[in-house]
């Protein structure tokens, strides 16, 4: 039987994605492959990751017989004008997107597994092409995160602003829809994402599988744990060096208070300024508890929404 040859992009790892949602869970599954080797003993796996960049600490705890591919990242001059600067910036992001389909020896391999859409898939049709799709939350949400040429300019008055605006909008919408386009399969996290691929962006039914995210598994061990300590196994406390200015949080102490923990970003869709301002009503009617926001965007104090 011949092995089955899969490529994983990693370079989201390299992006910035590699504390938020698309890295943990590229993190995760590829840390599956390898409790779970029954069903990757027969793959060749290789990674793509850019060339000049740190590689993601990932790979050095990965088990498994793997190569790596390294890849150019197009990057381009700032420009000693605001005109050139824009004009780098648009020609950064035309060469980003016409890379898609220049990744080396693509056509030796079986599947390619794409986590960022903004990455692309590539043209090919020789490789089973997989997308992993969490949102379009920008797309239903495109007054906050792409507006038009208009809505930019009324609100800043700044030419400069609405024209990068447009740019980034036209390659954000450029990059899904030719990725969905692409796609051979595309696995989304939830039914509710699912059917926004569809009602916004017309995609099949029948292309799309629900793919839900999970809480990370038990030890084999830990399955006979006493339930009485099962908090025990099910978390373990994480390393705050990872985000230095929080050194001070370290030995937070959270008991004593019945406390509501919310954990993510501060962006408009999360609506952190409505859990606020409902936990300023509860604690006006005599609840005596805490807010524990957690996340980087809430590194500073002036990063929390409050109107009360």
């Amino acid at each position: 039987m011949s092995s089955l040859k899969v490529a994983f992009d990693l370079r989201p790892l390299q992006t910035g994605h590699q504390f938020r949602g698309i890295g943990m869970s590229l993190q995760n599954i590829l840390g599956h492959f390898q409790q779970d080797n029954k069903q990757t003993k027969d793959w060749e796996i290789a990674f793509y990751v850019y060339g000049k960049k740190k590689l993601p600490p990932c790979i050095d705890t990965f088990t498994l017989p793997y190569r790596l591919i390294k890849v150019h990242e197009p990057v381009g001059g700032r420009g000693r004008t605001k005109l050139l600067r824009i004009m780098n910036y648009a020609l950064t992001s035309w060469r980003k997107y016409i890379s898609v389909n220049k990744l080396p020896e693509l056509e030796s391999f079986d599947v390619f597994v794409q986590f960022d859409f903004m990455l692309g898939i590539p043209k090919t049709k020789n490789v089973k092409r997989i997308l992993i799709k969490y949102d379009i939350i920008p797309l239903v949400m495109s007054s906050h995160y792409l507006p038009t040429f208009h809505q930019v300019l009324a609100r800043t008055k700044h030419m400069k602003s609405a024209i990068k605006a447009v740019l980034h909008r036209q390659r954000y919408m450029q990059s899904l829809q030719t990725s969905v386009k692409r796609a051979d399969r595309i696995l989304a996290i939830s039914k509710h994402t699912k059917q926004d691929l569809i009602n916004y962006l017309g995609v099949e039914e029948a292309k799309i599988d629900v793919f839900y995210l999970a809480a990370d598994s038990l030890d084999s061990d830990d399955s006979k744990t006493d339930s009485k300590n099962i908090k025990d196994h099910l978390f373990q406390t994480l390393d705050w060096k990872l985000i230095p200015s929080q050194q001070r949080h370290r030995k937070l102490n959270v008991s004593g208070k019945p406390y509501i923990l919310y954990i993510g970003g501060a962006d408009v869709r999360r609506r952190v300024s409505d859990l606020v301002n409902a936990y300023h009503l509860v604690r006006a009617q005599g609840f005596d508890c805490r807010l524990l926001l957690a996340g980087f965007d809430f590194h500073e104090l002036e990063a929390i929404p409050n109107q009360a």
